[in-house]
C-alpha cells in the first residue's frame, strides 16, 4: 500500500501542470520547469555528479545568488523523486541550507524543501519527525498553485502517517484539510490522490460503501483529465477494495485495465506490474497454468527493468505459488526463505503469512504431514496476531465513537444548563462587582490612611532627626566647654604661672577630644576598616559596663558608605541595649559569602514590643536603624521578648 501511495504521489507531481483554472491555475508561473545537466537521471549516477553539483551550488551561494542555488537543489530533488532514492548527503544539504539562508529564500522554495525533508522522514518511517516537518509546511501561508499543491500533499502525508500509527480520526481530519487545499487549485490529480487515501481509510474501518464512493470520485477525475495512468491506479484500488467482498464485482475491473494496456494507453511499467500481480493471483486461484506460463516471462522482464526490490519480492512469492501448482515444488526455496526472513525483521505479517501458506501448499502437494502441521501452527499464530490487532483497532475506534457520543450528550446537557444559568450568572456577576467595588473602596481608603500615617511618621522622623542633631550639637558644645575647654584653661594658667605641666594632663585632654571625634565620625573605620571598628566599639562598651563581644567573618567588602551605615546600625543597637535594654551582655555576628552578607546583633536584656516601638514617633533610635537599613537595601527583622532582643539584617552583595 505504501508503494501505491508513493506511485500515486509521483503521478500527482508530474501531471500537476497545464490544467484549467479552478482558483489557482497550474500555469500561473509559480512552478517553473527546470532542465539542466543535473536533472538527468543518467548523470546522477556519474562519479563527477556530486563534485560538479557542489562547485555550482557553493559558487551560487558565494555570489548570493539564492535563486540559482535553490534551482540546483530543485534539480537534485527531481532526480531523487524520479528514481525513488533519497540520498542522505543532499537531504543534509537541504537542512543546512534552510538553517542558514531560510530568510533569504523564495517562499515557494521553502515549501518544496521542507516538504522533501518530510517525505524523506516518512519514507524512513520516522513518523514523529515526519509529522513535525510537514507541520512546518502547513504552517506557511499558501498563495499560488504551487504552494497550495505542496501544502495539500503535506496534509495528505500527515493523514497517511496517522493512518499508519492507527489514529483514524486524525487521519480523516488531515485528509479533509488536504482536499480543501487541492480544491483551491485546478490540481485534479491532487484531489484524486486524496480520494484514494480516503478510500484506504474507509476500507480499514470497514466502511466499504464510502471507500467505493471515494474511488469513484477519483475515477471521474481521471476520466475528465483523460489520465489513463491514474485511471489504472484507480481501477486497481477499487479491485483491491472489492475482491474480498464480491469477486464478481471486482473481476470486471481487471478486464477494463487489460483493455487499456492492450490499446497502449498505459505507459507506466509499475502500473502494469501491479495489474499483472493481481491477474497472476486470479489465475493461480483458477489454476490456469497455460495463461500463467504466458504472463510470467512478461512480468519478469518488467520487474527486472524496474529494478524495484519490492516488486522483485512480490514476483518471487507469486513464482513460488506458481511452481507449487505446476511442479509441486518451490525451485528456489532459499531465495523465498530469505524474503521471509526480511519480512520477519520488518514485521510485515501479511507477507509472512502468504509465504508460509505457499510452503504449506508445497508440503501438502508432497504429502509431508509433519511440515503441514508445523506451517499450519505458524499460520494460526499469524492469524491470531492479525485478529488481535484488528480487534484492538476496532475497540479503539469503537471507544472513540462512544467517547464522541458521550461528549455530544454532555455538550447538549451543558448547553441546557448554561441557558438556565445565564440569569444566575448575571445576578452573581452584579453582586460580585458590587462587593468588589465595596472592597475596592475600603482598600483605597486603607491605602490612603496608610500613606497619610507613613507621611506623618516620616515627618516626625525628620523632625526628630533635626531635633537630635541639635541635641547632639548642644551635647558636644557642653562637653567641649565643660571638659576640654576647662582642662585647657587649667593648662594655660599653669603655663602662665610657670608651673610644670604633666604629660598625663595633656593626654587626658587628647583622649577627651578623641572620644568626642569618634562619636561624631568613626575615623578608625577609614583607616583600619569595618572589622577593627566593630571590635573597637565592643571594647569601649565593655569598658563602660556592657560586656560586648563580636564574631566577624567579613570577606565580601561593601562600599565605604554602606560600611558606615552598617557601623551606625551596630552602634545604635548597642547603645539602645546599654540605655534601655538593661542588658549586661551583647554579641555582634557578621558573616559574608560570595552572594550575601548577614549581620546579627543580640543581647540578654528585658526586650520591648517591636510593633509598638516602630509605630511610636518618639522611638528615634529604632527608626534610625530601620531607615539606615533601607538606605543600603538591606532586609531587616527585629525579634524581641523578655529573654532579649535579636536584630537580623541581610544584604545581597
Amino acid at each position: 500500500m505504501k508503494y501505491l501511495i508513493l506511485l500515486i504521489l509521483i503521478f500527482t507531481l508530474i501531471n500537476c501542470k497545464d490544467k484549467k483554472n479552478i482558483i489557482y491555475k497550474s500555469n500561473d508561473g509559480s512552478e517553473k520547469e527546470i532542465n539542466n545537466w543535473f536533472t538527468e537521471d543518467s548523470n546522477f549516477e556519474k562519479p563527477n555528479y556530486k563534485e560538479k553539483f557542489n562547485q555550482s551550488f557553493y559558487n551560487a551561494i558565494k555570489q548570493n545568488d539564492f535563486k540559482k542555488s535553490s534551482e540546483l537543489l530543485h534539480s537534485v530533488i527531481n532526480v531523487m523523486n524520479s528514481n525513488g532514492n533519497f540520498d542522505e548527503y543532499y537531504i543534509q544539504l537541504i537542512k543546512d541550507y534552510l538553517k542558514k539562508y531560510e530568510t533569504k529564500l523564495f517562499k515557494d522554495d521553502i515549501f518544496t524543501f521542507y516538504f522533501t525533508l518530510g517525505v524523506n522522514e516518512w519514507h524512513n518511517t520516522n513518523y514523529d519527525k515526519a509529522i513535525k516537518t510537514f507541520r512546518k509546511v502547513t504552517a506557511l501561508e499558501a498563495y499560488n498553485y504551487n504552494t497550495f499543491s505542496i501544502k495539500g500533499n503535506a496534509y495528505y502525508f500527515i493523514s497517511n502517517t496517522y493512518f499508519d500509527i492507527g489514529d483514524i480520526d486524525k487521519s480523516l481530519e488531515e485528509n479533509e484539510k488536504a482536499l480543501n487545499c487541492f480544491n483551491k487549485t485546478d490540481n485534479l490529480e491532487g484531489q484524486a490522490l486524496v480520494y484514494h487515501n480516503k478510500a484506504q481509510i474507509c476500507s480499514k474501518i470497514g466502511n466499504y460503501d464510502d471507500a467505493v464512493k471515494s474511488i469513484d470520485f477519483a475515477i471521474k477525475i481521471c476520466k475528465k483529465l483523460k489520465d489513463n495512468e491514474g485511471l489504472v491506479l484507480s481501477y486497481i484500488n477499487k479491485y483491491e477494495t472489492l475482491i474480498d467482498r464480491n469477486v464478481y464485482k471486482a473481476y470486471p475491473y481487471l478486464d477494463t485495465i487489460n483493455t487499456l494496456i492492450k490499446k497502449g494507453e498505459v505507459k507506466n511499467d509499475i502500473a502494469i506490474i501491479h495489474y499483472n500481480g493481481l491477474k497472476f493471483t486470479k489465475l493461480l486461484n483458477e489454476k490456469n497454468i497455460k495463461e500463467l506460463d504466458e504472463l510470467l516471462p512478461i512480468t519478469e522482464d518488467l520487474v527486472k527493468k524496474s529494478q524495484s526490490q519490492y516488486w522483485e519480492n512480490m514476483l518471487e512469492i507469486d513464482k513460488s505459488k506458481y511452481q507449487v501448482l505446476k511442479y509441486k515444488k518451490i525451485l528456489n526455496k532459499d531465495k523465498l526463505l530469505n524474503i521471509l526472513s526480511f519480512y520477519k525483521k520488518s514485521n510485515e505479517i501479511s507477507y509472512q503469512k502468504s509465504i508460509i501458506n505457499t510452503l504449506k501448499d508445497e508440503a501438502i502437494a508432497n504429502n509431508d504431514l509433519k511440515k503441514v502441521l508445523e506451517y499450519e501452527k505458524e499460520i494460526n499464530e499469524y492469524e491470531k496476531e492479525i485478529q488481535e490487532k484488528d480487534f484492538k483497532f476496532k475497540v479503539k475506534t469503537y471507544e472513540k465513537k462512544i467517547d464522541a457520543a458521550k461528549k455530544e450528550k454532555i455538550i447538549a446537557i451543558q448547553k441546557d444548563k448554561l441557558k438556565l444559568s445565564y440569569i444566575y450568572i448575571s445576578i452573581l456577576s452584579f453582586l460580585f462587582m458590587t462587593v468588589l467595588g465595596f472592597f475596592r473602596i475600603i482598600s483605597l481608603k486603607k491605602k490612603r490612611n496608610a500613606a497619610i500615617f507613613e507621611s506623618q511618621r516620616q515627618e516626625q522622623f525628620t523632625f526628630q532627626l533635626f531635633q537630635n542633631t541639635e541635641d547632639e550639637r548642644s551635647r558636644i558644645a557642653n562637653e567641649l566647654h565643660d571638659s576640654v575647654n576647662h582642662d585647657l584653661l587649667n593648662i594655660k594658667n599653669n603655663l602662665i604661672n610657670g608651673k610644670t605641666i604633666r604629660a598625663e594632663e595633656v593626654a587626658s585632654v587628647i583622649e577627651e577630644v578623641r572620644n568626642i571625634s569618634r562619636n561624631l565620625h568613626p575615623a578608625v573605620l577609614e583607616t583600619v576598616g569595618l572589622e577593627a571598628s566593630i571590635e573597637n566599639l565592643c571594647e569601649r562598651l565593655t569598658d563602660i559596663g556592657l560586656f560586648a563581644t563580636c564574631d566577624i567573618d567579613y570577606l565580601q567588602k561593601l562600599s565605604k558608605n554602606k560600611e558606615l551605615q552598617l557601623y551606625r546600625i551596630i552602634q545604635e543597637a548597642l547603645n539602645n541595649t546599654l540605655k534601655h535594654g538593661k542588658a549586661n551582655a551583647a554579641k555582634v555576628i557578621l558573616k559574608s559569602d560570595n552572594n550575601s552578607l548577614q549581620l546579627e546583633i543580640k543581647d540578654n536584656g528585658n526586650g520591648f514590643n517591636v510593633n509598638e516601638q516602630l509605630n511610636n514617633p518618639k522611638s528615634f533610635g529604632l527608626q534610625s536603624i530601620m531607615q539606615r537599613a533601607k538606605s543600603i537595601a538591606a532586609k531587616i527583622n527585629i525579634n524581641s521578648n523578655t529573654s532579649g532582643t535579636i536584630i537580623l539584617l541581610k544584604i545581597s552583595v
